[in-house]
């Protein structure tokens, strides 16, 4: 594996207090000598039809000190971190390998992590802004992160991409499909169950409610169906509802065969198994 730690000599730009705005324009002018992470960052929220200037300053640069010396603290730690996973990480799938880039990065509030290319290499984004808003910041969550992230690269890998469908359905059902993948890779080190034990009771609490209203959704094809797929406008409460019933999926299918044979397993099978499971009410 190779780091690129693109936050690095940012953290002082803190100790000047600039207020929001300044704070924003210094940003995008750090991240120039990255421009490819910039402008990831960026046209994420263009494409979701956002106006990235005004996330940003509404949600990303209003930090306090403590805020700030956590993201520090977590930049320090990440790469230890990932070194001491990736033996286990192989051998649970299986691989011997090292062309994998870490780019740790303080991003838009985009995502804790992501997985796409860098520079034609498989790679896996940590966001700093976004570990430390949703208080990832501690060891067990960082393990799942990366085992998430991690499984979403093999998952891709093997299947050659991970948003293979436009059919508004289609996408939903997949995207339930590989954030359970991804999320049941999570259980290699801890795992949603142990780390973030009150999410997930409350998630089969609610089990029943968040089929019915996934359904009703979909049926309907709102947009925000997305919410189950992100923290800013939670489901019932909940946020990443959808990361639990995809999760309940692939469980489901663990019965019957590995998880690498789940992860090659072809869009039908995959949308029976998603019908059988939402209309067991």
């Amino acid at each position: 594996m190779e780091f690129l730690n693109c936050y690095e000599g940012f953290q002082k730009v803190y100790d000047d207090n600039l207020n929001n705005k300044e704070l924003q324009e210094v940003w995008f002018q750090f991240m120039e000598k990255y421009e490819y992470v910039r402008r990831l960052c960026i046209d994420d929220y263009i494409k979701q039809g956002y106006d990235w200037r005004k996330v940003a300053f509404d949600r990303v640069f209003n930090y306090n000190f403590e805020f700030v010396s956590r993201m520090n603290s977590t930049s320090k730690v990440l790469e230890n971190i990932v070194i001491s996973m990736q033996n286990k990480l192989n051998d649970f799938f299986k691989l011997d390998r090292d062309d994998t880039v870490i780019i740790i990065y303080h991003g838009l509030g985009n995502a804790a992590g992501w997985v796409t290319a860098f520079k034609g290499r498989p790679a896996i984004y940590l966001g700093l802004e976004k570990i430390v808003e949703l208080d990832w910041d501690n060891q067990s969550k960082l393990e799942d992160l990366i085992s998430h992230e991690y499984g979403h690269l093999v998952h891709m890998e093997l299947r050659g991409t991970l948003s293979p469908y436009f059919d508004f359905k289609r996408k939903m059902i997949f995207r339930m499909y590989t954030e359970g993948v991804a999320t049941y890779c999570e259980s290699i080190f801890n795992g949603r169950e142990k780390s973030t034990p009150e999410w997930y009771n409350k998630c089969l609490q609610l089990e029943s409610e968040l089929k019915i209203e996934f359904m009703t959704r979909l049926n309907n094809e709102t947009s925000n169906s997305e919410d189950f797929f992100g923290d800013w406008n939670p489901v019932l409460g909940i946020n990443e509802a959808g990361y639990f019933l995809g999760l309940q999926i692939i469980k489901r299918l663990l019965r019957k065969m590995s998880i690498i044979e789940v992860m090659r397993l072809d869009y039908e099978y995959i949308e029976n198994e998603f019908e059988d499971y939402i209309h067991d009410i």
